[in-house]
């Protein structure tokens, strides 16, 4: 079986770690690229479009780009940036382009890092903190709340 690659140009030679990937209603994705650290951010979010075959860098610059959601009218993207303890909320003006003023910290978090992330059905993002039990809530426009210890196995 033939699988495509998919990498953005800066990374053609160098080792990609996609930690997270989500599908958008046109047939594309997003996914995330786990490099870099606090001080030399080389991570990002990128979008492959649906004929597979452009990809577009959507946010540069993250350490170690982890968690990744989009909101269910494919508006809102979400993404946890473990390197740096961050939280992005972009405002989608389409699948690649973030709207004038629409990226923002959501949430800055103290002590173990962000992890995996969720979008719900009413576009409430949740995230997982690494080493820990409990995850966050957080309303598009509101602060975090958390949602208390998950099942460990």
């Amino acid at each position: 079986m033939n699988l495509p690659l998919f990498a953005p140009e800066s990374h053609a030679y160098n080792c990609l770690f996609s930690v997270a990937l989500v599908f958008d209603a046109r047939g594309g994705f997003y996914f995330t690229d786990f490099k870099g650290n606090a001080t030399e951010p080389e991570g990002g979010v990128y979008y492959v479009a649906p004929d597979l075959i452009r990809v577009t860098t959507v946010l540069p610059h993250l350490a170690m780009a982890n968690g990744l959601a989009l909101s269910p009218d494919g508006k809102q993207l979400w993404v946890t940036e473990f390197g740096r303890n961050l939280l992005h909320r972009m405002e989608l003006a389409d699948a690649t382009t973030i709207a004038p003023i629409g990226s923002a910290i959501a949430y800055p978090f103290t002590g173990p890092a962000p992890d995996s992330l969720r979008a719900d059905a009413d576009g409430n993002a949740y995230v997982a903190i690494y080493g820990q039990g409990p995850c966050a809530g957080l309303q598009p426009q509101r602060h975090p709340h958390r949602l208390g210890a998950a099942a460990r196995s």
